[in-house]
């Protein structure tokens, strides 16, 4: 702090017009103002920016109501709070697995209701990131390298994601 005052003395260092000063000075004269801690988007906040900011006529409705229903599953069982910038996969694998287990109208949640799931989830994050809401790539494609996918490997592809429960337990969502 000693050098930052002896260089504002001798005029090489000008403190910026409306710069809060003790930060300034205890920064060494690189911060203006105080650094802001933004809170994270929360899963609920993402959904609603996302279909506050979507076009009309851009979807159908039942594509929209659809996205809702996977949004009130994800709320659900990942929390309406969950921040979704800290989304890993094994979150995403916690949500498989516990969708998987409930009831649906015959039988439990199929497989492909889950994939529509990921799938809204994976769109809005898309979304998310083109307004930097989020950044980085959603994470369905990372996972330990002890997984393998032997469907993936019967067809020349690697891993893709996530298991998904169901009669074939190595089949991946994508």
């Amino acid at each position: 702090m000693e050098d930052t005052l002896r260089r504002i003395e001798l005029g090489t260092l000008q403190i910026p017009d409306g710069a809060d000063i003790a930060t300034f000075l205890l920064s060494d004269g690189n911060l203006a103002a105080k650094p802001r801690s933004e809170k994270p988007i929360t899963l609920t906040q993402i959904f609603d920016e996302y279909f506050a900011n979507l076009p009309a006529g851009t979807n159908e409705q039942t594509t929209i109501d659809g996205m809702r229903l996977h949004q009130r599953h994800l709320e659900r069982l990942l929390g309406t709070d969950f921040a979704v910038q800290r989304l890993t996969t094994s979150d995403l694998q916690t949500f498989i697995e516990k969708r998987s287990r409930e009831k649906g109208h015959r039988g439990n949640v199929t497989t492909t209701t889950i994939k529509k799931a990921l799938v809204t989830f994976h769109t809005i994050w898309r979304w998310g990131m083109i307004t930097n809401r989020v950044s980085g790539t959603f994470p369905k494609r990372i996972l330990p390298s002890s997984v393998t996918s032997t469907v993936g490997a019967a067809e020349g592809r690697g891993y893709a994601g996530p298991t998904m429960p169901c009669s074939h337990p190595w089949t991946a969502w994508r």
